[in-house]
């Protein structure tokens, strides 16, 4: 027996590619005798160079040594595995397999030699034909050879068809150390969905997966940029300390924590319980806590909806006691906190703090101000804040127009609202959305609805369209009785996808179609919702139910969602 090095992930070898002719049929009847052989030894795979009984086992052989001595795994060099000490600490349990040269029988040899060379080459389809041409000749101990030999030679893909059709054999025993090699492997390359598959497997067979596996995994899922994958990483992370036992290395911690606060403050908030968690391990680990850690948090608690100012408190002693500073982003996560409570005494002790630090006044420091006196109802204060960003050089980005607009259109500062938007416009920059809306839901509450009008028709312009724009569109031509109109804007949003209609939409349009008494267009409106089962308000049933009275007919209200599951319960 053999042990199996730790695979590569990269470019298949190209010593694979030569061309060698070996008319070996798929599936032909082996010997109906075979000779007596001595138990095969267990050997290392360093030892005393290996004996090919063919040019093409010696060519199989020849690649085994190659990758062996060349491999790179796609990971190396990242700060997880930066030191032997940690490469060490998450090593997989260790794969023994036979070598080619101690099988005795000659055809074996050949055509697993063969299977080795040619199955890397072929699709999903012909690849499953050819190995289950196989199934009168070949056992476990042939498939995992072939499986490892394809880790080796850095073919994962084929790899991954081989151990899947494996398992679905009769014959197959589980292999824990196979099925960790090669879940390694995939996250290794980035195959995640794979790889959970192959983790996944591992736990139903009752078995908790090696520490390598729920590292590599993670740090796999790490850097996938796809939507879900943070939310995977922290549920393997979570299942590693609390399924496995295991103690993550610090990286491993450090990597997580990063990604939690990566995102904007509005989506990574919710990301602070999973943060927590992790600094909880850092702490009960007896690691380094960073000071990027405690900042992080700092400033997660900073974007929660309600501040928890104990919890500010208590980061901020344990950062002094590591003998920790606060930088600059911490004095504005702080600000950000008080401003949301109104605290002017401390959001401005905060301010004059970041004055003496002598540091580069950011535009975030200035909007948590204006958060404060909005909050404080002194609007025009915020204004002049804005003003003074400008007038020390401090250029104004996204957020500081999207703020400072949105509390200009609460004070009903007309002017000022579509002067800003109008500088905010020919600025160039993007996300113009927010404050578009902001300026129509203005218009919409001062029933403006020709500037309404002419501003829903700008931003068309400019940004994508959504919901909420047609939407309030949608109620302003209804406030004015353009109910045709407002049938037009809901067909646009049914038929395109990337709109489409709810309940509140389907709401303003029934609405409007009974101030118009047009009670055939409310039925069939009506009737869709029913469909939908969208929420119908109570007077909005009454005036279709008396409408139609006239016409002889009688509505019924739609069944609610609860009764409905209530009575299937009693039968």
């Amino acid at each position: 027996m053999a042990t199996a090095p730790p695979c590569a992930c990269g470019a298949p070898s190209p010593s694979l590619r030569c061309p060698l002719a070996l008319p070996l049929p798929f599936a032909t009847s082996h010997p109906a005798v075979r000779l007596a052989a001595p138990p095969l030894l267990a050997r290392r795979l360093a030892v005393s160079p290996r004996r090919a009984a063919s040019a093409l086992e010696a060519l199989v052989l020849e690649s085994d040594d190659e990758e062996e001595e060349s491999g790179i795994g796609l990971f190396q060099g990242e700060e997880w595995a930066a030191t032997a000490d940690e490469r060490d600490a998450v090593r997989s349990p260790e794969l023994e397999v036979f070598e080619l040269e101690e099988l005795p029988e000659q055809w074996r040899r050949s055509r697993i030699a063969w299977l080795c060379k040619e199955l890397p080459a072929y699709k999903h389809s012909t690849f499953t034909r050819i190995l289950n041409a196989q199934r009168k000749w070949i056992n476990q101990d042939d498939a995992t050879y072939i499986t490892v030999h394809c880790l080796r030679i850095r073919h994962n893909a084929a790899a991954f068809r081989v151990y899947s059709w494996m398992v679905q054999q009769h014959w197959y025993r589980f292999n824990f150390a196979l099925a960790t090699r090669v879940a390694d492997c995939l996250a290794r390359e980035g195959k995640v969905e794979k790889c959970r598959e192959v983790f996944d497997a591992m736990i139903k067979q009752g078995r908790v997966p090696a520490e390598s596996t729920f590292h590599i995994l993670v740090v796999a899922y790490l850097s996938v940029a796809r939507g879900g994958c943070l939310e995977e990483a922290c549920t393997i992370y979570n299942q590693m300390i609390q399924m496995g036992g295991y103690k993550p290395r610090l990286s491993l911690h450090n990597s997580l924590f990063r990604a939690l606060v990566s995102k904007t403050g509005g989506t990574a908030k919710h990301n602070l319980r999973q943060a927590e968690f992790v600094y909880h391990n850092i702490v009960t680990s007896n690691l380094e806590v960073h000071k990027d850690i405690y900042a992080g948090l700092i400033w997660l608690h900073s974007y929660q909806d309600v501040i928890d100012r104990d919890r500010i408190k208590a980061l901020r002693d344990e950062m002094k006691r590591a003998g920790f500073e606060e930088s600059t982003d911490v004095l504005v996560s702080l600000m950000r906190a008080f401003s949301k409570e109104g605290d002017i005494k401390e959001t401005e002790a905060t301010w004059h703090w970041l004055l003496r630090s002598g540091c580069e006044l950011p535009a975030q420091a200035y909007i948590c101000r204006m958060e404060l006196y909005a909050r404080t109802g002194e609007p025009m204060k915020s204004l002049e804040m804005f003003k003074e960003m400008k007038n020390r050089n401090i250029p104004p980005n996204v957020a500081s127009y999207h703020k400072i607009i949105e509390i200009m259109t609460k004070a009903r500062e007309i002017e000022i609202a579509e002067k800003l938007m109008d500088e905010f416009v020919e600025s160039d920059m993007k996300h113009l959305m927010p404050a578009f809306l902001d300026l129509m839901y203005l218009y919409l509450d001062l029933d403006m609805h020709e500037k309404l009008e002419h501003t829903f028709t700008k931003c068309l312009g400019r940004c994508r369209p959504n919901r909420i724009l047609y939407t309030i569109y949608m109620e302003s031509l209804v406030r004015i009785g353009n109910v045709s109109k407002a049938e037009e804007i809901f067909d646009e949003m049914h038929k395109n996808g990337m709109i489409g209609t709810n309940a509140k939409s389907a709401n303003i349009l029934l609405r409007g179609y009974l101030l118009a008494e047009n009670y055939q267009k409310a039925e069939s409106i009506y009737e869709l919702m029913c469909k939908k089962k969208y929420d119908i308000p109570v007077e909005s049933l009454e005036k279709l139910q008396s409408g139609l009275l006239s016409s002889k007919k009688v509505v019924k209200p739609p069944k609610p969602v609860s009764t409905e599951r209530g009575l299937h319960r009693q039968f």
